[in-house]
């Protein structure tokens, strides 16, 4: 996998890391669901991060997330959130791809929508 995908993952789930921990997945995604500022300013923070991309980046994201946005980082972004507040990605999904900077299968499958 190359390494501006594996940037990718590590961008959008460092957002989640700093308020996902084994302790309080649960709670997490109760705020997710319940607060929706707190799903907005989590989607917000992953683009701003997101943004500047070139084309060639997006063009490769797309590919690997299966779509043909000229522009999938708000698709992206919104993905990996959902993932986080539906329970389909944990902490510890989120601490094993920032410590190997390789993304596990529910990780993959949640960027490419499945």
């Amino acid at each position: 996998m190359s390494t501006i995908r594996l940037n990718y993952f590590a961008l959008a789930l460092i957002t989640l890391a700093g308020c996902n921990t084994n302790a309080n997945d649960e709670g997490v995604r109760e705020l997710y669901r319940t607060n929706s500022g707190f799903y907005k300013s989590k989607l917000n923070e992953c683009l701003s991060k997101s943004a500047g991309r070139t084309p060639e980046q997006n063009r490769m994201l797309a590919a690997y997330m299966k779509t043909n946005l000229k522009n999938p980082i708000p698709l992206y972004c919104k993905r990996l959130i959902d993932g986080a507040k539906n329970g389909r990605l944990t902490s510890n999904d989120t601490r094993d791809l920032l410590s190997t900077g390789v993304p596990n299968a529910k990780v993959l499958a949640v960027i490419q929508g499945k």
